[in-house]
């Protein structure tokens, strides 16, 4: 039940110190999409007691018995919120743990915040939110927490576009990286989260995102500069295991290469891919004009389920003076034909930008992806500097565009069917995927 929702000022009496309300409070914005308000669960939870896969088989039987999750009616208001009870510490490793999965897997472009409700009755909580993120981005990545003492019911704002925390749990292109997003990267549902050192009794109600309206798309003049040439598409792997298990005689990878096709009468290509982490890549080589200042695909993605909508993670390659810095071997439907570890190209100076785009499940589409959508997500040897300092996308530098389905999209196999692949010159403002500004880590402390 909707509640009234105010938002949470640093002269609020709640007493929370100014680092973490300054945390909490987020720019004021519009409700984007309502998680979970506890009258009918529509997203699942982390169970009706607190686990974690790191505690030992005693430490899940101890809090097996002194904690509990339950949708509950309100103390004291209609309608229900989520209970938490903790009776006892809780194991210090990890740092958080999950109370609620809300299912959203991505998140609209122009999220800022997650907004929810929240009462301690006893006791003392620390709240967050976050996921994992994609392969290639930055690892896990959280809000900045908030701690909480007994109190009136608050509405919080955990913004997702700054004021963020990662580890490097699996940083293979991001240690390196100054940049933590989770709106752009975003790889598994969003998790409501407490610090293990919580204890007492907790109610949580109205999970929402929140952010900017989208913003109006304007016409604009497009002129096609180029035609990449779709037959020399290629497979490529960001993963040295993958890669050898594809080109082995014991076992098969994991994360297969994509089963790539070509009509014979037509400069088109069709691909097929199972979205596990996004570690298998198609790629497709082409050279943009120094005029150029978007990619045009022209296509129809089709997820083989009855999702409405397909997420699409886009890589551009780029390399020095845009000139292909790699061999490609010619490998069957079985065999990567490119290792793209950071391993396997030491010497090399190469990198790549992101976007990500919402696609109508199996409906024909134009999509025009402008340079300025483009993130620098990584960069080795001569490309380090560009990118730590997030320099744009130069036209010339680019030497391929690649594409994957990504992990949330694991159920069933995507299919690509592109009918061609254009370098473009957009005339006028081209309109932003992910307009927030990369957060710089941790020079900055912003």
């Amino acid at each position: 039940m909707r509640h009234g929702l105010v938002l949470l000022l640093l002269v609020s009496t709640l007493p929370l110190s100014p680092a973490v309300a300054l945390a909490a409070a987020a720019e004021s914005s519009e409700s984007l999409v309502v998680l979970e308000d506890f009258e009918g669960v529509r997203s699942k939870g982390n169970g009706p007691h607190l686990s974690h896969w790191r505690w030992s088989e005693g430490q899940k039987k101890d809090a097996k018995a002194t904690t509990s999750l339950s949708a509950n009616p309100l103390p004291g208001a209609s309608g229900q919120g989520l209970k938490v009870l903790v009776e006892s510490p809780l194991p210090r490793n990890p740092e958080f743990v999950a109370l609620w999965h809300t299912g959203a897997d991505y998140l609209p472009p122009t999220t800022q915040a997650l907004r929810l409700r929240a009462k301690v009755v006893s006791g003392s909580f620390t709240l967050t939110c976050g996921s994992a993120t994609a392969y290639f981005a930055c690892s896990d990545v959280w809000a900045k927490p908030v701690v909480l003492q007994p109190g009136d019911w608050t509405t919080l704002e955990f913004s997702l576009v700054s004021n963020l925390e990662r580890n490097f749990r699996r940083a293979i292109f991001s240690s390196a990286s100054e940049s933590i997003h989770l709106t752009r990267w975003i790889q598994e549902p969003l998790r409501i989260m407490m610090g293990s050192s919580s204890q007492g009794e907790l109610w949580i109600d109205d999970l929402e995102i929140v952010g900017r309206p989208e913003p109006i798309s304007r016409p604009a003049q497009v002129e096609v500069l180029g035609t990449a040439n779709l037959k020399s598409a290629f497979t490529f792997a960001t993963d040295e295991k993958e890669f050898d298990l594809s080109r082995g005689q014991q076992s098969e990878p994991l994360r297969k290469p994509a089963l790539l096709h070509w009509p014979e009468s037509a400069n088109s290509l069709t691909a097929r891919l199972r979205g596990l982490e996004e570690m298998s890549f198609i790629g497709v080589p082409l050279t943009a004009s120094p005029q150029a200042n978007g990619f045009r695909i022209t296509g129809r993605i089709t997820h083989e389920s009855q999702i409405p909508n397909v997420v699409v993670d886009f890589l551009a390659l780029v390399a020095p003076d845009g000139i292909f810095p790699w061999k490609v071997e010619k490998a069957n439907d079985k065999e990567f034909a490119l290792c793209l570890a950071p391993a396997r190209t030491i010497g090399t100076s190469w990198g790549f930008y992101h976007a990500r785009r919402l696609v109508p499940n199996g409906k024909t589409v134009i999509l025009d992806l402008p340079f300025s959508d483009f993130l620098c997500a990584y960069g080795q040897e001569d490309l380090l500097v560009q990118h730590r300092m997030k320099q744009p996308l130069s036209a010339s530098q680019i030497v391929a565009l690649a594409f994957t389905s990504p992990f949330g999209q694991r159920s069933a196999d995507t299919v690509f069917t592109i009918e061609s692949l254009e370098c473009i010159r957009i005339e006028g403002e081209p309109t932003l995927t992910y307009p927030q500004p990369p957060r710089r880590f941790p020079s900055d402390g912003k």
